[in-house]
Parts: structure tokens; sequence; C-alpha cells
């Protein structure tokens, strides 16, 4: 078993997946695109990657060029119509198993316990569903996120050397620790309602598409989000 969030949207990728194991069973958490695309955003401001107000997608979305990274990686990745196709055009939909997020975030166990029976797994186990991971929280400093940012970089020559004494693998979590030091506790704003209401339009056509392609309801994903008075 292994999770990888980026998998999904590489052909190159799902094709070497399908030549290793053709009968692999896949699963993807779906998330609501705009709160992915807003929690991909806060993840680079976090990396110091990103500095503009996420109001400024806005502008990226009119501009829709595929080689701006910042449409590809907020924008495109959310567009799961897409890369579903291209998933079910390599793997029979019988291997591929569809969860909403809510599904999973308000009732995680007997999601397990679904996925469980659908691998042909213990259906006895009990997973512990205590800890919550990448949770997205505001760093304490901008200039300590620009200085891991440039640590981290893979042409830091710095990185490349204790990338060769350390085990494979252990680099990205001391990675992981060090951007953790940094973390607040404190979340970020919520975006705001005309910024919601656009990406909501934008993202309509897409979430309605999904739903016929998977027989599951997306229709909650073109409501705006509950706001207090």
């Amino acid at each position: 078993m292994a999770k990888n969030a980026g998998l999904y949207f590489k052909e190159e990728s799902l094709l070497r997946l399908k030549n290793h194991n053709p009968e692999i069973k896949l699963i993807f958490v779906l998330r609501d695109p705009v709160e992915r695309t807003y929690s991909a955003y806060n993840m680079e401001v976090n990396y110091a990657s990103l500095t503009e107000p996420f109001d400024h997608i806005c502008e990226v979305v009119d501009n829709e060029n595929p080689e701006d990274w910042k449409f590809d990686l907020l924008i495109g990745m959310s567009l799961y119509t897409l890369h579903l196709a291209k998933v079910y055009s390599i793997f029979p939909p019988s291997q591929v198993m569809i969860i909403r997020y809510e599904e999973l975030k308000n009732d995680a166990l007997s999601v397990c316990k679904r996925i469980f029976g659908w691998a042909h797994l213990d259906p006895s186990f009990s997973p512990n569903i205590s800890r919550r991971f990448n949770v997205t929280v505001m760093n304490r400093s901008p200039f300590y996120g620009k200085v891991v940012k440039k640590l981290l970089n893979n042409s830091n020559p710095l990185k490349s050397i204790v990338r060769k004494m350390m085990p494979s693998g252990l680099d990205h979590r001391v990675g992981e620790k060090l951007r953790d030091i940094n973390k607040s506790g404190r979340s970020f704003e919520r975006i705001s309602v005309e910024t919601e209401k656009y990406l909501r339009e934008y993202f309509k056509p897409y979430n309605n598409k999904l739903s016929e392609m998977t027989g599951i309801d997306f229709s909650g994903w073109n409501q705006m989000s509950p706001r207090e008075e």
C-alpha cells in the first residue's frame, strides 16, 4: 500500500503503475476543489513560493495558462474530471474507488471499513483515526520559511551532500520537521465571498461532469460555504 497525492494527473506515472501491477486497486479521496485550491495556496505561502493574496487566483483562472505553475498546481489539479478520464482510460472502474473528502472527515472509521471490504482486507481491523496529518496553519516567521525553502531547494549543493549521507526518504522527513518548527497553530483567514463565488462558478461544470462520471453526487461543491451572520 502506498500514498501519492500527485500521481493521478501524470499519465506516464499511471502507465508505469499499470505495468508494475495491472491488478492494483486505486483509491482517490477528492476534496471540494475550492477548498483544495485554497489549501494548496496556503501550503505554497508557507513554503515561501507565493506572496500574492489569494484573490489573485481570479486572474490566474482568467489567464487559464497550463504553462503557469500556479494554474497547474492550484487550479489544474482540482479539475478532477480531466484526470479521472485519464485514469479510466488506463484502469477499469472496478479497480478504482472514489471517496469524498467530507465522508472521510466526518466518518473516517466507516470509510476505512468500506475500503477494507473493497480491497479484501481484514474488516475486523480498527485503525487509529485520532491523528490528523498535513494540517495547514500559518507560519510564525515568513523569513524562516524563506530560509527553509532555500535550504531544501534541490539546486542547493548542501542538500545534495546531506542527501547522500541519509537513508532514502529521511531527507524529506527532516525537511517536514524543519517546516513544522515554524507552524504557529493559527488558521488562515477564510476566502472572501467574492473569490469563493467566482471559483464556485468556475468549478461547477467540472463538478457536474464528475457526478455523471462516477454516479456520486458532488452538487454540494457548487454551494457557497455557510458563514456566520
